[in-house]
C-alpha cells in the first residue's frame, strides 16, 4: 500500500460511493501507514487495547524506562511486577512475554507474515494470545499494509458508518456487507473513516 495505491483508491471509491467521496474531500489527503513490522509495534497492538491514546503513550513511556529498549529479550527479562508497576495488566504481561519468546526464538516470525494471504496472516497471528479479530485485523492494516482490510467490530468506525450511511451501529452484519463496496480499497476507506473521526467530523452532504 503505497502512496499511488492510495490516490487511485480515492479515484475509485470517490466515483463509487458519493458519501465517501465527500468524506475525502472533507479530510487531508491520506497517507500509507508507518508502522514497522517489529516487535514492539506488534506488542503495542496488546499494550493499547481498551486504553485510550494518552494513557497507552503513558504506560509505554514507563516500561521504556525500565527496559530502556524494547526488544524480545528485554520483556522476557523485565520481572511482572515491574512491569505491573508501569500500568500493565498480568494478562497484557503474559501475552507480550509469549509473543517475546516467540519472536526471540524465531527471529523471522514476523516477517514470515509478509509473504502469507490475508486470511493465512489472519489465522496465524490469531493464534497468539491477546489477538482477537479486532487485534489481528489492526495488524494486517497498520504492520502489513494490507489494502483490503475492514476491522469488524472497530467503535469508531461502526459508528461513524451508522452515522453517514444510516446502518444501525449494532447490526454488525450489514455493516460488514456495507464494507464489501470499497473492495479491494477496504483500508483506505478505513483511513478515510477514522480521519474523519479524528478530524471532529467536519460537516458533510451525506444526501448526495
Amino acid at each position: 500500500m503505497d502512496m499511488q495505491f492510495i490516490d487511485d483508491a480515492v479515484i475509485v471509491l470517490s466515483a463509487q460511493d458519493a458519501v465517501m467521496r465527500e468524506v475525502l474531500r472533507s479530510i487531508e489527503p491520506i497517507s500509507p501507514p508507518s508502522k514497522d513490522l517489529c516487535f514492539e509495534n506488534t506488542a503495542r497492538i496488546v499494550i493499547n487495547q481498551q486504553l485510550s491514546g494518552k494513557a497507552a503513550n503513558t504506560i509505554f513511556s514507563r516500561i521504556l524506562n525500565v527496559v530502556e529498549e524494547f526488544t524480545p529479550s528485554s520483556i522476557i527479562e523485565t520481572p511482572t511486577d515491574k512491569l505491573r508497576n508501569c500500568g500493565l495488566s498480568r494478562a497484557k504481561i503474559q501475552y507480550i512475554k509469549a509473543l517475546a519468546e516467540k519472536c526471540q526464538h524465531d527471529q523471522s516470525y514476523l516477517t514470515s507474515f509478509i509473504s502469507m494471504t490475508d486470511e493465512a496472516a489472519f489465522a496465524r497471528i490469531r493464534e497468539n494470545k491477546g489477538f482477537g479479530d479486532w487485534s489481528a485485523y489492526i495488524f494486517l492494516l497498520f504492520h502489513l499494509k494490507r489494502p483490503n482490510i475492514f476491522p469488524e467490530g472497530d467503535a469508531t468506525l461502526n459508528s461513524v458508518i451508522s452515522e453517514l450511511y444510516g446502518v444501525s451501529k449494532s447490526n454488525t452484519d450489514d455493516i460488514c456487507r456495507m464494507s464489501d463496496k470499497w473492495s479491494p480499497y477496504k483500508s483506505i476507506a478505513c483511513l478515510a473513516l477514522w480521519r474523519w473521526a479524528d478530524s471532529g467530523k467536519p460537516a458533510i452532504n451525506t444526501h448526495v
